[in-house]
């Protein structure tokens, strides 16, 4: 709903992933895959699944670090075990391409760890047919769209407010596509868009740079805007703010070992979001619990008592060392730890993931340590989760829980690079199974689906 008399856009209710592509990290030479809700990842071991998710991994830490966390790389032992290859004269760049707001959103990342140093390189938020921001190093280049320009530039011009800062800051002339050196100054994203002045019109936002920062000196921008109630903000800074949280809100599940969850009794401490072992279960599902008045979660309430019978119920109660205990009953019979088997934890682990609210939800090994009818009513939960999540299984039985459109298949060629991609006709590959008599994920095995 951009200008066709005007450019102001609807605020997004959310944020649509809708493609991903991954360079030089691990066997991810060059991969794209198109993304939707619901994202099953197929193929054989070594075939390039679990790296893809270990690079979505790698994206969060890049902007959201852990605590003293200066170089990400370390995670696995160095920039050499992850670029590929081996070649350390090689950058790793990840893409994420988006629907915000009506508009089409590219945002692209590279970097390198080379001589032990994590670096940015290049950084892209683009937002189509209206502005590209790109800084390579520390030089800042700013490209708009002619068409978008010159209605921006003529409603800034009628404006007495603003038509003092085209002629003061640059030339009109000039605004199309221009560089500026802001001195490597902190990140695109978190820092350079956040620092720059801003003021709304009717139909466009003015971004500049403040007084107080000489080092954003001559940067000038427009952006459409985004209106939501009585407030109006630039749509870069709306897709800004939107990016950081996607990016912030990205859970990994890998490694998930519920009989070690089954051991921790710990103290009650404000987590939100699970580890990627979900080893603090206990607090994330107690902080859950407490939110919703002592009660579990609707959700997981019910998805639990669907799954393992009407009578189980999962509660909570504080030891007398002021510790969380998490009790699971049968009815009146409470179960201790030990009788309570692995695909509840991991059930549990699924659930609360999903109550957390994640913007991208990963989940290794999905089907590990569930009954078929359990992973159909996770999966169920999962497609349902109001975000995107990528499961990646070995499994022929979850594989013919899903339909077609939700499967990737991962493979690698001839050079051992991953390739990646969906199956190209859902509804002709369904008829094409059912005329042979043949399930998907048998078609799966012995190569008839393409």
């Amino acid at each position: 709903m951009l200008y066709a008399g005007g450019t102001t856009l609807p605020l997004a209710e959310g944020v649509e992933l809708k493609e991903i592509w991954i360079k030089n990290f691990k066997s991810l030479k060059d991969v794209k895959v198109r993304l939707g809700e619901f994202n099953l990842l197929i193929g054989p071991n070594r075939s390039g699944k679990t790296n893809f998710l270990e690079a979505l991994e790698l994206l969060k830490a890049v902007y959201f670090p852990r605590p003293g966390e200066v170089n990400p790389f370390l995670r696995w032992w160095g920039y050499d075990r992850v670029v590929w290859r081996r070649d350390e004269s090689l950058p790793i760049t990840i893409g994420l391409s988006l629907a915000m707001a009506g508009r089409d959103v590219k945002f692209e990342v590279t970097f390198t760890g080379i001589g032990g140093k994590f670096a940015l390189l290049k950084e892209v938020v683009e937002v189509n047919s209206t502005v590209r921001l790109e800084k390579v190093g520390s030089v800042l280049k700013i490209k708009h769209d002619p068409e978008f320009l010159n209605r921006g530039l003529k409603e800034a011009e009628e404006n007495e407010r603003v038509k003092h800062l085209i002629s003061s800051i640059r030339a009109k002339s000039e605004l199309a596509n221009y560089s500026v050196d802001i001195r490597g100054k902190g990140t695109l994203l978190k820092d350079v868009i956040y620092s720059l002045t801003e003021i709304s019109l009717e139909n466009v936002s003015i971004l500049y740079s403040p007084a107080k920062r000489p080092w954003l000196r001559g940067i000038l921008l427009l952006s459409p805007n985004v209106d939501f109630g009585k407030q109006r903000t630039s749509f870069i800074m709306f897709i800004r703010n939107k990016l950081l949280d996607l990016l912030n809100n990205i859970l990994v599940l890998k490694a998930v070992e519920p009989r070690k969850i089954k051991e921790v009794v710990s103290r009650p401490a404000k987590e939100k979001t699970l580890t990627s072992d979900a080893s603090n279960l206990h607090n994330v599902l107690y902080n859950l619990f407490m939110e919703n008045r002592a009660k579990m979660p609707p959700r997981i309430e019910k998805a639990i008592k669907d799954i393992f019978g009407p009578d189980v119920y999962v509660s909570f109660m504080l030891t007398e060392d002021g510790r969380i205990f998490m009790r699971v009953y049968e009815g009146d019979m409470p179960l201790d730890p030990p009788m309570i088997s692995d695909g509840f934890y991991k059930a549990l682990v699924v659930l609360t993931a999903i109550e957390t609210r994640p913007s991208i939800l990963v989940i290794d090994e999905l089907e590990n340590a569930l009954h078929p009818k359990a992973i159909q009513r996770l999966i169920d939960e999962l497609k349902n989760a109001g975000c995107t999540v990528i499961a990646v299984t070995h499994s022929p039985a979850v594989v013919d829980i899903v339909d077609p459109e939700d499967i990737v298949l991962v493979d690698r060629d001839e050079e051992g690079a991953t390739v990646m991609k969906r199956v190209e006709d859902p509804e002709a590959l369904k008829r094409k199974l059912a005329e042979r008599g043949i399930t998907l994920s048998e078609g799966w095995l012995y190569g008839r689906i393409a």
